[in-house]
């Protein structure tokens, strides 16, 4: 397990910048299956093969394991075969390398944005819960859509170009396994489950996602973002 701990507005903007897509296996994935892999492996972090491996990728003896420059996105599976395994010195693994530092700063700015509109997020995922009890208006709704719109175009300008006008791929299709007057029970396809309310009904906040609101939640953890809460 990973001695870093990051939070989702990190790992979404790491996710975000570098294309949506797996870095080890160059393939789209979505933000749940999404882990942040340290391209050279922080268990070297102090152990006397490190310098030699910074050598021969044209690193200074000073570069930081624990840096944007050293994050990438991968798949969940990807990254669990890979485990702690360094790299032999590359030229795709340098290319990889020189692309985080190059995209660092943006990495950090999308991380700022994001925080700034964290409470706009917690705001908006409150009125979902109205929406779903049908104590908000039409009128409401539209004006929530719109604040929706504006929080999405947020991560637009960090896209990649082919990427930026495609629908953000934070889930794949949640399934409802089973529903009743009390609750609703939805699966993620990695065989994940959570509640929330049935149609029309309200529910506890407790069975909500702090990040989306009105989705499938655990008690701990997100099954449709992934996210745990970190408060």
């Amino acid at each position: 397990m990973s001695k870093q701990n990051l939070n989702t507005s990190q790992r979404r903007a790491i996710w975000t910048v570098h294309g949506e897509r797996c870095y080890l296996c160059q393939q789209l994935c979505v933000f749940s299956d999404t882990e942040i892999d340290h391209v050279i492996p922080e268990r070297l972090v102090g152990s006397n093969d490190l310098p030699t491996i910074l050598e021969g990728l044209g690193l200074d003896n000073a570069f930081d394991l624990f840096s944007y420059e050293n994050l990438l996105p991968s798949h969940s599976a990807c990254n669990q075969r890979k485990s702690g395994r360094a790299f032999r010195p590359s030229p795709i693994v340098q290319h990889e390398i020189e692309r985080a530092i190059e995209k660092k700063s943006l990495v950090e700015q999308l991380i700022v944005k994001t925080e700034q509109t964290r409470k706009k997020d917690k705001v908006f995922a409150d009125a979902l819960i109205l929406i779903e009890a049908g104590e908000i208006s039409q009128k409401d709704i539209k004006l929530l859509q719109e604040a929706e719109l504006s929080l999405r175009e947020v991560n637009a300008p960090y896209r990649e170009p082919e990427r930026a006008t495609q629908p953000l791929m934070l889930t794949p299709q949640l399934q409802i396994i089973h529903q009743d007057q009390y609750r609703t029970i939805v699966q993620h396809p990695s065989g994940r489950t959570g509640h929330t309310a049935p149609i029309g009904k309200g529910s506890h906040w407790s069975w909500h996602c702090p990040n989306c609101g009105v989705t499938g939640w655990s008690g701990t953890m997100c099954i449709q973002c992934g996210m745990m809460s970190d408060d």
